[in-house]
């Protein structure tokens, strides 16, 4: 069918004809096809005449989405005071405009990312995996590297330095920040810290990095036990306080076997605790301890 020959024979009639009632001015060359508001261009069409000259213009150019706008809005139209005669399409034709549109969106979208440099091109994820393989990629990591690959930036510049993942994005002003989580800035800006106080002399002896080399290469079994002497050491010597609310242990028919100056000593002593099971027997939470009864004196 010849859609541009049916469009002309309704602007050609129209331009020789007074039209009583309801008008609507059309563009003969509509403005998304550089067309002007000059009165040459315009013309008045009846509401009719209206809608399907923009349905003619939306098959002589099938690739402008903003005709097939036009065409959408147009039947989605509300009613006007003076305008009796509402647009109503068909279910098959509302369809097909709708398609039609969406379809176009999607294809402006697509190409307006891929000029940015935002469709993941999984040829620039495959050389980056190759040499960094320890580093785990989520999606966002990936729009990360398909961006500098594609603007030829330095993609050393986005790693971490602890080399297990992609620094993290903060806006496209401030650009990325120096690394992948908040440990791995927690980690680093405490070490930067510890170096700079040696450099300048304020902490020679930092306890810090004493501790580190004391137990690097230790395990963690051997650690705990390192810092179990540690404690001991400390402890040695020095005279226990066990000051507290004195208490009386009892038999199971109520007989007083010993007094005790604090929950704490008794603990210790009876079973190398705290004393936490004779408190709740105090309070009476339970009836025994360690298979004795107790009481405040």
């Amino acid at each position: 069918m010849n859609y541009q020959r049916i469009y002309n024979q309704i602007i050609e009639r129209a331009k020789t004809r007074q039209i009583e009632g309801y008008v609507e001015k059309h563009h003969i060359i509509p403005k998304c096809l550089d067309g002007t508001n000059d009165k040459e261009n315009l013309i008045k069409l009846t509401a009719r005449e209206h809608f399907l000259c923009h349905l003619l213009l939306c098959e002589m150019y099938p690739n402008n989405i903003r005709l097939f706008h036009a065409v959408f809005m147009m039947s989605n139209i509300k009613k006007r005071k003076n305008f009796q005669n509402n647009i109503f399409i068909s279910s098959r034709l509302y369809e097909y405009v709708k398609q039609k549109r969406s379809k176009l969106q999607k294809e402006q979208w697509y190409q307006k990312r891929k000029e940015q440099g935002l469709i993941i091109n999984e040829e620039n994820i495959n050389k980056f995996v190759k040499l960094y393989p320890n580093i785990n990629l989520i999606e966002n990591n990936k729009h990360c590297i398909n961006y500098c690959y594609n603007n030829e930036l330095d993609i050393n510049n986005i790693i971490c330095p602890c080399n297990k993942g992609i620094k993290r994005f903060q806006n496209y002003t401030k650009g990325y920040k120096k690394y992948c989580n908040q440990k791995c800035a927690n980690f680093y800006n405490k070490e930067q810290s510890l170096q700079t106080k040696e450099n300048n002399g304020l902490w020679n002896n930092s306890k810090e990095r004493l501790r580190k080399q004391e137990i690097n290469g230790l395990s963690q079994e051997q650690i705990k036990q390192l810092k179990g002497i540690k404690i001991s050491q400390k402890l040695k010597g020095r005279k226990v306080d066990w000051t507290g609310d004195n208490i009386i242990q009892l038999d199971l028919n109520n007989n007083i076997i010993k007094e005790w100056p604090s929950i704490r000593q008794a603990g210790l002593e009876l079973a190398n605790t705290s004393g936490e099971t004779i408190r709740k027997c105090l309070i009476g939470r339970q009836k025994t301890a360690y298979g004795y009864k107790w009481k405040y004196k």
